[in-house]
């Protein structure tokens, strides 16, 4: 079932929240698909690791998590961290309005003639520039930032992806499952499929979900809206993945992983849209754990 928020301005996102019931079935929304699908960015939005110590000056940081849908680089102790994640066929008002709810500092953003947003915090930088259907979101995490180095970090995925002008877009029309996108599977549910202990961390949260488990698994979450099996499939093709056709009892779709990194896998599902779990475990199978994560969650969205 889909709790369903309608945009407004800011001043009533209180009382829309409030107001609409988790059980209430969406309506049709003919603004949904009518986008045009942004530009093929690239793994990572086209940074490699020398860029993003470049560019930002933390010099200690080294990648902890490359898929599809994200890339993360920390420091060795974890205080710094530089995030990319690709949202594609998933409106930007859905974060700026996560942004807004959560007390960020939001404004709007503008680079090349792509527009979007920024959305910062004490020791947080944040910009999401869209186009078309898509956005892609920079986020630098490090006590004393300036939040200005989120222009080049745009600016370096816009010149290496085949972005050359915005691609139209379409208002977002209705927010379904505002601020419960990383409810899908609940919280033991997830410990207990990963079969890890220890601490579980969430460090972002929206329309792409992460988390870190026990220290050893990284998990990614993905609800693409508007998106459809067949065009994340085409993308990881795109980016050089390796695909399988994943047909069981539970769900069909396909699953992915980067080459040479057994480690890491997604597996891709139609549920409402495009779903998505990324695994990145070294403790067990992570295609059979990203299969038993996705099947909690087509059977608890039905």
């Amino acid at each position: 079932m889909r709790k369903t928020v309608v945009i407004a301005t800011a001043t009533l996102i209180a009382g829309l929240l409030s107001g609409c019931s988790k059980d209430s079935p969406p309506e049709p929304d003919s603004s949904r698909s009518s986008a045009v699908p942004g530009a093929f960015l690239g793994e990572c939005g086209g940074a490699r690791d020398d860029d993003i110590r470049a560019i930002t000056g933390l010099s200690t940081l080294t990648a902890v998590a490359r898929n599809g849908l994200k890339c993360v680089w920390e420091s060795p102790g974890r205080d710094r961290r530089v995030m990319f994640t690709w949202f594609r066929d998933s409106p930007v008002e859905r974060e700026r309005t996560i942004a807004t709810v959560g007390g960020k500092t939001v404004a709007d953003f503008s680079i090349d003639g792509f527009h979007g947003f920024t959305a910062n915090a004490t020791s947080l930088c944040q910009a999401a520039v869209q186009d078309g259907a898509d956005f892609f979101h920079w986020l630098i995490l490090a006590p004393g930032m300036d939040c200005a180095v989120l222009h080049p970090l745009a600016r370096l995925t816009l010149d290496r992806s085949r972005a050359t002008t915005p691609a139209p877009t379409q208002p977002p029309g209705r927010l379904d499952e505002l601020l419960h996108e990383c409810t899908a599977v609940p919280p033991d549910d997830i410990m207990a499929t990963v079969g890890e202990s220890g601490r579980s961390e969430m460090y972002f949260h929206g329309a792409v979900c992460m988390w870190r488990i026990g220290g050893r698994v990284d998990l990614t979450f993905g609800w693409l809206e508007n998106g459809s099996v067949e065009r994340e499939e085409a993308t990881a093709r795109e980016l050089g993945y390796e695909v399988t056709p994943v047909i069981n009892a539970d769900l069909q779709g396909f699953s992915q992983r980067r080459p040479g990194e057994p480690t890491a896998c997604g597996v891709t599902t139609s549920d409402s849209g495009a779903v998505t779990w990324w695994v990145q475990s070294s403790a067990a199978d992570p295609c059979d754990t990203a299969e038993r994560l996705m099947a909690l969650t087509v059977r608890r969205r039905v």
